[in-house]
């Protein structure tokens, strides 16, 4: 990675950066293992005896200055007392007879609050009046010799590995992760169930280099696809590197406080989104005054601007630093409605104030939907929230109404395509306003096609939380017949039913009508994408391809899926352009399913993905190999009208990260019917996006989209006398 960076880019170091990383390369395997795992720890300070391994910290004591510091001058008492385990926080309080009850972060804040607050303490000797001078004894004369070595990463130098590794995997974010994919690969990984278990438990600052056999499985397969890093686009100065990391940078902590959401941080958020508001308004201005905006429709605006900005190849416009802080201005709609609803909190409720906010919000949204340059997928979004502002807090329902009207009336066929989702919650938000507050959320926006089922069931008790496990989830009774309770030995009373999931629940009435199913949510939709555009998804287009071990590990992807191998441009509108006609040819195969010729080539496709990936378990966006057999994907396959499956696939082109999709995949192979069902208990509501899913389905020719309800049977109660009293 460093040597590739090195060829590359090496005009965006500096000599001593340069020098740092030469520094680096002639480290051993074992030192730079070592030192990713420091690097890891981001610069928090590090024990060396929570290095089990002796050699381990014979290694990082070699390291010089310029990479780790040994023994920095560390004042800040809660920070050293955090690097104490629970235990040695107890045995340290107890041999100076204090108290040990409490959680740890109760017993430091408890100690902290002593040492500062009272002018002796029986267990050390000193009388010093002022509080800052009793700390400074307290760490010289007790802390430190309980805490031995303290190394702590060079901020400097975990900054130089940060770019390092932004330029080597073409990231759009600021990874907060610095474990590369490629040491992932070649190690073997710990169970994502088992990590989650381990997350859970009490945390401790050991740097166990030693794994447990029991907790590994296989190493990650990646896809085999053509490297291809020479591109079109460098930066060509330092200085224009250094801008795009600042960006980066301020979008990172800008994020940190408003996830944080204290009113100290997010007031601290607001000046970050100042900063940024006004370079990202310079760099507007700048493109308005070259650009005649009233005179040209959406689709050339956008064509102009990207060949202004980043030459021939669009997406790449996604490494500048304007997209940085197009992308914090979006983000920024999160501050200002958590400002907003932080005053409404507050008492007394200053009207003005308030207003002010929702003022600002109304400004933000303006000065977004107003620029034609960036994150026009977006723009729905925009007006959406726009007119929920007007209609909801400011009471104006004719505004809200004429900024649906004008977010409709958006001519960008693109754009229609790219951003159906969010189109349609325009139509429902203008719906909900002419029809009143207080219509039924369900009746508005489900279509008449989507059929409606209801059974009744026994609930059980809600599952104790479990690790990992689905915390809150009721049980439903599912009557077992005289064979199962004879097969599972069950006897009496206990033996009258199953408790189940909902969603087991369901399958279980489906499996009675001979229907099979699977409960996979979207994983169905795009298990069906890639393995229908496999070839096309691993393209050989220059620049999309940078690594053999390219997937996204950020925490910004919630949706599994999208952090599974795959090229960079996939989720943006840029990869259906740079493949239009791949794409186009495709879709037009599974559209004429029927004839002989295109099933068969189906069919080769399938098979050929299956055969090439699944005992590999290969890295794949979108595939689940474990749920689905390959008879399984050419059944449904088979089963789904041409024109129905095309539109499947469309829609996942159009949102490649989203979620939602109906809880249960079915197909009944009698009838040759495939049909999805969004499964739904007692007093669960749908969400916007698995509505929108069921509406798509349901117009979509030749395949059923159902809502399956489970209400709770009602028992009748007894009735108990009543005991009339006569008055006295």
């Amino acid at each position: 990675m460093v040597n590739q960076v090195l060829i590359e880019d090496y005009h965006l170091f500096h000599p001593s950066e340069i020098t740092l990383l030469k520094k680096f390369l002639t480290f051993d395997q074992q030192e730079k293992a070592i030192y990713f795992k420091l690097l890891n720890r981001k610069i928090k300070p590090i024990l060396l005896k929570s290095f089990k391994i002796p050699s381990d910290r014979d290694v990082v004591m070699k390291f010089d200055t310029n990479f780790i510091i040994v023994n920095p001058n560390l004042t800040d008492l809660n920070i050293l007392l955090s690097l104490l385990v629970k235990e040695e926080l107890k045995n340290f309080l107890q041999k100076r007879n204090l108290s040990t009850l409490g959680k740890v972060k109760d017993l430091r804040t408890s100690l902290i609050k002593n040492i500062r607050d009272q002018p002796f303490f029986s267990f050390y000797a000193t009388r010093e009046q002022n509080s800052e001078e009793r700390e400074k004894y307290f760490i010289r004369k007790f802390l430190t010799p309980v805490l031995g070595t303290i190394i702590q990463i060079d901020t400097t130098t975990r900054e130089l590995f940060q770019k390092v590794i932004l330029l080597y995997n073409r990231d759009t974010i600021l990874e907060k992760n610095l474990l590369l994919n490629s040491i992932l690969t070649n190690i073997k990984v710990k169970d994502p169930k088992l990590q989650l278990e381990e997350d859970e438990e009490e945390e401790t600052d050991s740097v166990n280099t030693s794994v447990d056999p029991k907790k590994l499985r296989i190493p990650r397969i990646y896809p085999n696809y053509k490297i291809n890093r020479l591109s079109p686009f460098k930066y060509k100065t330092r200085d224009d590197f250094l801008e795009y990391f600042y960006c980066l940078n301020l979008e990172a902590e800008l994020i940190d406080k408003v996830e944080f959401g204290d009113e100290n941080s997010l007031n601290e958020g607001l000046r970050i989104y100042e900063t940024a508001k006004k370079l990202w308004m310079t760099h507007i201005q700048g493109l308005t005054a070259k650009v005649d905006i009233s005179s040209c429709k959406n689709e050339v605006k956008k064509e102009v601007i990207g060949t202004e900005i980043v030459g021939t190849i669009p997406w790449f416009k996604l490494y500048t630093k304007e997209f940085v802080l197009s992308r914090i201005m979006d983000f920024s709609r999160k501050l200002l409605e958590k400002l907003a609803m932080l005053e409404i909190k507050k008492k007394p409720l200053n009207g003005e104030i308030v207003k002010k906010k929702f003022l600002d919000r109304i400004d933000h949204l303006n000065t977004l939907i107003s620029q034609p340059f960036y994150y026009q997928h977006k723009i729905y979004s925009w007006y959406n929230e726009l007119a929920l502002i007007y209609h909801y807090h400011l009471k104006s329902p004719q505004e809200a109404l004429k900024l649906c009207e004008e977010a409709l009336s958006l001519t960008n066929e693109n754009l229609r395509n790219y951003a159906c989702g969010r189109r349609n919650a325009i139509k429902k938000r203008m719906k909900r306003i002419r029809e009143g507050k207080n219509c039924k959320k369900e009746d508005i926006e489900l279509n008449a096609n989507v059929l409606k089922v209801l059974v009744f069931a026994e609930k059980a008790e809600r599952n104790i939380k479990e690790k990992g496990g689905n915390y809150g989830k009721a049980y439903y009774y599912y009557p077992l017949d005289i064979t199962e309770k004879k097969e599972n030995g069950e006897t009496g009373n206990d033996a009258e039913a199953e408790k189940l999931y909902v969603e087991e629940f369901v399958l279980k009435k489906y499996f009675e009508k001979g229907w099979k199913g699977f409960h996979c949510e979207t994983r169905i939709f795009t298990t069906l994408f890639s393995f229908l555009f496999y070839d096309i998804l691993f393209y050989d287009i220059p620049g999309v391809f940078i690594s053999p071990y390219q997937s996204n590990l950020d925490e910004t992807f919630i949706n599994l899926n999208f952090s599974l191998a795959h090229p960079l441009d996939f989720g943006t509108e840029f990869f259906y352009e740079s493949r239009k006609n791949l794409i186009e040819e495709r879709i037009s195969v599974l559209e004429r399913k029927s004839e002989e010729d295109n099933w068969r080539k189906i069919q080769e496709l399938v098979c050929e993905v299956d055969s090439l990936c699944r005992d590999k378990n290969t890295f794949v966006y979108g595939i689940s190999w474990e749920l689905f057999s390959v008879d399984d994907i050419l059944k449904i396959i088979e089963y789904i009208p041409g024109n129905a499956l095309s539109g499947i696939v469309k829609f996942i082109l159009q949102n490649p990260m989203g979620g939602g999709g109906p809880d249960l995949c079915l197909y009944n192979e009698h009838a040759k019917k495939v049909k999805f069902s969004e499964v739904k208990g007692q007093n669960d509501r749908l969400s916007e996006t698995q509505i929108i899913w069921l509406n798509y389905l349901s117009e979509l020719e030749g395949i059923e989209s159902e809502l399956f309800e489970v209400n709770v049977e009602k028992k009748r109660k007894a009735k108990t006398p009543v005991n009339r009293k006569t008055k006295k």
